[in-house]
């Protein structure tokens, strides 16, 4: 945990995993609204959301497929790829442009 980072790769490491994450820091409420883990303000929340998620396996199981299926839709080669592949193509497209 930490109070400012970008976006952890320690998150996507764990949610490719199916891991959920338990954190002081939540990028753009994506924890939150996509049930990713647990976020906390404090060693003792720390603590409660880890015991939350040891404790109550049907909560782990639903945490962690939304990991997975968050991973899955946002951060796998097949789903970033053709994002990229649009950018780079637009980014050509502008620069072949400005050429004329």
């Amino acid at each position: 945990t930490s109070a400012y980072e970008g976006f952890p790769n320690t998150f996507l490491e764990a949610w490719s995993h199916g891991v959920p994450v338990v954190s002081t820091f939540d990028p753009d409420d994506r924890i939150r609204n996509s049930r990713l883990g647990v976020v906390a303000d404090d060693v003792a929340g720390l603590t409660a959301g880890l015991r939350a998620l040891f404790m109550d396996r049907k909560r782990w199981k639903e945490t962690s497929s939304n990991a997975c299926s968050y991973f899955e839709a946002n951060h796998t080669f097949q789903s970033v790829m053709p994002r990229f592949a649009q950018l780079f193509h637009s980014v050509w497209r502008n620069a072949k442009a400005d050429l004329h």
